[in-house]
């Protein structure tokens, strides 16, 4: 009995606790629209589909509520910006580019590089990479890159033969990327 009552407050304290926490998060998220979601769960029963149809729900969503719209599910919310205005503006914003909290399992492999780091590191790091991707730089390597483009596509037709798993997909991958790269 006295555990059941225990329990019941360390419940209600934690449901209070997270309500008055997330409160002003939740009024700005509640106008933007969405997936109908549920209690706890949030949109988890959207997404419920099979890996070869999730991609096709996606895109349903996207075009549904195009430019922006807000997923979420236990304590976890994701706003999808879809229009290259926001996701620009978005981008520009150094104060804005604290990374989610899967990216904590990259640091140990990547360390605080371009993709993990934040704000100040991050946009310093970002001005010295963002000559090397500038078009003209990059419409030397068009040629080189449909072609290794092209011959990637050649190699899995032919070791997929009508069948849609490959092998060896990532060795590929990896192959005619480093190729694409060097401009083999």
């Amino acid at each position: 009995m006295f555990f059941t009552i225990f329990l019941g407050m360390v419940s209600f304290l934690f449901l209070l606790h997270c309500s008055i926490k997330f409160r002003r998060v939740t009024r700005i998220l509640e106008v933007l629209p969405g997936p109908k979601a549920y209690p706890i769960i949030g949109n988890l029963l959207h997404f419920q589909e099979k890996n070869d149809k999730l991609f096709e729900v996606f895109c349903k969503t996207d075009k549904e509520y195009y430019p922006i719209y807000k997923m979420w599910s236990f304590f976890n919310t994701t706003v999808v910006l879809l229009h290259p205005e926001d996701i620009e503006v978005l981008m520009r914003s150094p104060k804005h580019i604290t990374k989610s909290a899967f990216y904590k399992f990259l640091k140990p492999w990547l360390s605080t590089g371009l993709l993990t780091s934040t704000g100040a590191k991050w946009q310093h790091r970002r001005k010295i990479l963002t000559p090397a991707f500038h078009f003209n730089i990059l419409k030397h390597f068009i040629v080189a890159l449909n072609n290794e483009a092209q011959y990637l596509v050649s190699l899995v037709k032919e070791q997929g033969k009508g069948n849609p798993i490959i092998q060896n997909l990532e060795e590929l991958m990896t192959e005619h990327t480093l190729n694409a790269v060097c401009g083999k």
